[in-house]
């Protein structure tokens, strides 16, 4: 992400003043030298004021309401300038009687008619500019978030390839093969499924839940077969089937978490556990996953990485319609995830 320019309110300060200065005097300048006189040139300036006002408050106040869809507000403000307007126009013409504006009661009227109508048109040219830019600005950063996913996913997909795992999973279907040889046609098909789905599912937008957590159990079953009786896994999946099915995440989002659950809980003396439970409910899909910790400590770089990449593809996709809490104690390692489902 790029950092803001710590000069940029002075820039922009002294951006505005040139251009306000500029402007004005370029306005002024021709009615002034024409007319000569003081009356003449105070009524390009005020009207000048005016426009340059009603720009400023569209641009930093007004206009964030209209994008944020609080229409009251928008209104309000619009009113309440045009009135303002209104009543500025028409004391300067009751208490300050020159040639520009005391022109009787019904050229008053007209005056002001005039003056309000060049506001309402130029808010409705402000407005119109903003929302180009606004769609414009919207457009350019889908297009860099969606190029930023992709490249992502690309790295996620090398990172699934681990061949150090498929390489100690070959040499488990081995010493089993040995054992119980009737076991690994099964096994393989479980192998064969788990480095399929990257490849099938790895660049789509979103697959269902029920997907995802398929390819979650397969992952679990061979690292059974990994681990043995050494570690105590427990798994607890979603009942609601229908749920499942139908709710959509984006793909490979939970195997990084999963993995490290399994990756940095080997390795303890004491009772080595890894703990996975899924929930869907009230439209949030919960994560839930715990794992013992070594005697040796976990080097903080080992798990930067992969919370790193998870963090990315979470404010991509989710923006602020997720939460992402990490928990370390002494002899446990636990994240929470909570993702709304309608916001993919």
């Amino acid at each position: 992400m790029m950092k803001k320019n710590a000069n940029w309110p002075i820039e922009k300060i002294s951006f505005e003043v040139v251009f306000f200065v500029t402007v004005l005097f370029l306005t002024v300048l021709h009615q002034w030298i024409a007319s000569n006189t003081f009356g003449y040139f105070f009524s390009p300036v005020l009207f000048f004021i005016v426009v340059y006002l009603q720009a400023q408050l569209y641009q930093y106040i007004a206009l964030p309401s209209l994008i944020n869809k609080k229409y009251v507000q928008f209104g309000s403000i619009t009113i309440a300038y045009l009135l303002l307007v209104v009543l500025v126009f028409s004391g300067l013409n009751r208490y300050w009687p020159n040639q520009t504006y005391h022109h009787g009661e019904r050229k008053t009227i007209k005056f002001i008619i005039y003056y309000v109508s060049t506001c309402v048109i130029s808010s409705i040219f402000i407005i119109f500019l903003a929302l180009i830019r606004q769609y414009y600005q919207a457009l350019e950063k889908r297009t860099r978030d969606q190029l930023l996913l992709n490249e992502m996913n690309t790295k996620l997909l090398h990172y699934q390839l681990n061949p150090h795992f498929f390489f100690n999973m070959f040499n488990n279907l081995y010493g089993v093969s040995l054992t119980h040889p009737e076991r690994i046609p099964e096994l393989i098909l479980q192998l064969s499924n788990l480095m399929r789905y990257p490849l099938e599912k790895g660049n789509n937008a979103a697959v269902s839940i029920k997907e995802e957590l398929e390819y979650i159990k397969t992952y679990v079953n061979i690292e059974k077969e990994r681990s043995g009786k050494r570690c105590k896994i427990t798994l607890n999946l979603p009942n609601d089937k229908e749920s499942i099915s139908h709710y959509q995440i984006a793909p490979l989002l939970l195997i990084t978490l999963v993995e490290n659950a399994f990756k940095h809980s080997a390795g303890s003396l004491n009772e080595w556990f890894v703990k996975l439970h899924f929930e869907v409910n009230a439209n949030e899909f919960k994560v839930d996953i715990s794992n013992s910790l070594p005697e040796t400590p976990i080097k903080k770089e080992s798990l930067g990485m992969g919370l790193s990449n998870i963090r990315k593809r979470l404010d991509l996709l989710y923006s602020e319609h997720y939460t992402f809490e990490i928990y370390q104690l002494d002899s446990e390692y636990r994240t929470i995830l909570t993702i709304q489902l309608n916001a993919l």
